[in-house]
């Protein structure tokens, strides 16, 4: 399954790409709410969960769940 990780910080990022692909799953990075709607946007892949930092600088993952809701 895939999962959209959207996280500012590079290393926890990072780090949380590693753990989940670990776990068997196809992992989306994203490194803010904008870039992360565009990858959802291009619909090639079935995103089947959402795990985003809560705040972050121009969109927070509130927001981000929100509009990733409306695209889906």
């Amino acid at each position: 399954e895939t999962v959209l990780l959207v996280e500012d910080d590079d290393a926890v990022r990072a780090l949380a790409t590693i753990a989940l692909e670990g776990q068997g799953y196809r992992v989306l990075a994203a490194g803010d709410g904008p870039a992360a709607l565009g990858l959802l946007a291009g619909g090639g892949a079935d995103v089947r969960l959402l795990i985003t930092d809560v705040v972050m600088p121009d969109m927070g993952g509130q927001e981000l769940a929100e509009a990733a809701r409306r695209l889906a």
